[in-house]
C-alpha cells in the first residue's frame, strides 16, 4: 500500500512491456486471456478465450503510453492499486509534503521561475514536487525535512502520477502543476532549500 505521498518501495508491474524499456502500449494490446480446461475422458483440451481489458487498465495503458511519448518518462501500471506510478532514480526525484506546505512552496518556485510538476493525492491533503534526480542529501537537511513531515523519496521507490498529463480536477490524483515537455522539472536542491528557508520564516515569526 502506498504511503501519504503516494510512495511504492520495489518495482512495478508492466501492464504491456517487455524486459528493459516498456514497449508503447496501446489500447488494443490490452487484452485478457483466460484459460478454459475441458477434460474428456483421459484427455484435456485447454482452449484460450480472447478479452477486452476492463475500461480502467485501457484507460492505465493509454496514460502510460501519452507520458512516454511526452515526456519520456519511465511510467508503470501498478494493477493492484490501479494507478500508474513512476520510478524514482534515474529521471525524476520526488519531495512529499503537507498541501498547506506545498502551497507556499509552489508560490516561491514560482517567484524564481523554477515551477515544475506537482502531484496531489486524492484528499487534497499531500502534495508530491517532481524534482531532477539527486545524489543524496546531507543528513542535518534529511532531518530537518523529517520535522516538517517532508520526505525525499528513495531510489528503487515509485511514486503515484495521475492517469494523464491533463488530470488536473476530481477527488483523483492530479496535477497541481502539469508536466511540459518544454519545461524541465526544477533542482531538488530548490525544493528543499525553499521548504527550509519558509520553515526557518515561521519559526522567527513565531518567536
Amino acid at each position: 500500500m502506498p504511503r501519504l505521498g503516494g510512495v511504492f518501495p520495489g518495482r512495478a508491474f508492466h501492464a504491456d512491456s517487455t524486459v528493459g524499456r516498456p514497449r508503447r502500449a496501446s489500447l488494443s494490446s490490452c487484452r485478457f486471456h483466460p484459460v478454459r480446461r475441458e477434460f474428456t475422458g483421459n484427455t484435456m483440451t485447454i482452449s484460450i478465450t480472447n478479452r477486452p481489458a476492463p475500461s480502467w487498465l485501457r484507460e492505465l495503458a493509454h496514460g502510460r503510453a501519452e507520458y512516454e511519448e511526452l515526456l519520456g518518462w519511465p511510467v508503470s501500471v501498478q494493477v493492484g492499486n490501479r494507478v500508474l506510478i513512476i520510478a524514482i532514480g534515474r529521471t525524476v526525484e520526488a519531495v512529499t509534503m503537507p498541501a498547506a506546505l506545498g502551497l507556499r512552496v509552489r508560490a516561491e518556485l514560482g517567484i524564481a521561475m523554477l515551477s515544475g510538476p506537482v502531484v496531489a493525492d486524492p484528499d487534497g491533503v499531500r502534495w508530491t514536487f517532481l524534482t531532477k534526480p539527486i545524489d543524496r542529501l546531507r543528513p542535518n537537511i534529511t532531518a530537518d525535512l523529517s520535522h516538517l513531515r517532508v520526505d525525499v523519496a528513495t531510489h528503487g521507490s515509485h511514486v503515484v502520477i495521475p492517469t494523464g498529463p491533463d488530470i488536473s480536477v476530481g477527488k483523483v490524483w492530479r496535477w497541481v502543476e502539469r508536466p511540459a515537455p518544454s519545461r524541465t522539472p526544477p533542482p531538488a536542491y530548490a525544493v528543499t532549500a525553499v521548504t527550509r528557508r519558509l520553515a526557518a520564516l515561521d519559526h522567527l515569526l513565531a518567536a
